[in-house]
């Protein structure tokens, strides 16, 4: 158990019981908080990472204002940061990757592999994007993968981006959680909020990358 406080930046239905469970304190004032936690939500904009949205892209440049705000606020008082789902992929947007905009068979459950322990669980999924890491920087940590998922029997995955097919080929597995050691941010993919039996190692292991990585 633990006595620190998070800040959420974002809706933070879910996420209060599960942090609270944890033993985390919600705190309102960023200042005084030990993690600042982005939460789940609309595509992030394009525009953010220089290419065009795809017609599948649905994505809410308003709060994208708003959480760039609190990004560089959590940068400028030195706080780490934590985002799931559309907030994981937005702050590896923040650190300088990218996002495959439209991705397959990543709306439903599948297996993930936790890269620290090498322990196979199930894990909520409900985004349609997939997080690229930042190609100028070495900094990231790969965490968590899923295996097969959008890769074919023949190795190769279809991608959708910038209205034309991509073909993939060479992927050997999709990340689904990432760490940015010098701006002390965790990349998150799958829901660790969800409530169901099936999550239980996944949040679980949420939390351990918390405590591991921060």
């Amino acid at each position: 158990m633990t006595s620190k406080k998070v800040y959420f930046v974002g809706k933070t239905n879910g996420y209060l019981r599960m942090f609270e469970t944890y033993g985390w304190l919600i705190t309102e004032d960023i200042k005084e908080s030990d993690l600042v936690q982005f939460t789940g939500g609309a595509d992030v904009t394009p525009i953010l990472y220089n290419q065009h949205q795809h017609s599948k892209t649905h994505c809410d440049s308003v709060r994208d204002k708003r959480e760039v705000f609190f990004f560089l606020l959590a940068l400028k008082y030195k706080k780490p940061m934590a985002g799931i789902c559309r907030g994981g992929q937005f702050l590896n947007v923040m650190c300088g990757g990218a996002m495959w905009q439209h991705v397959l068979n990543h709306t439903f459950d599948h297996e993930v592999t936790d890269y620290l322990t090498g322990k196979t669980f199930k894990a909520s999924s409900t985004h349609h994007q997939m997080m690229i890491p930042s190609k100028d920087k070495k900094d990231y940590t790969i965490l968590m993968t899923a295996e097969n998922i959008t890769i074919s029997k023949e190795k190769c995955a279809q991608i959708e981006q910038e209205n034309k097919p991509i073909i993939a080929y060479g992927h050997k597995q999709d990340l689904e959680a990432l760490y940015y050691s010098e701006n002390k941010c965790l990349c998150f993919q799958p829901h660790p909020e969800f409530e169901k039996v099936d999550y239980a190692e996944l949040t679980k292991t949420y939390f351990q990358y918390l405590d591991t990585v921060y």
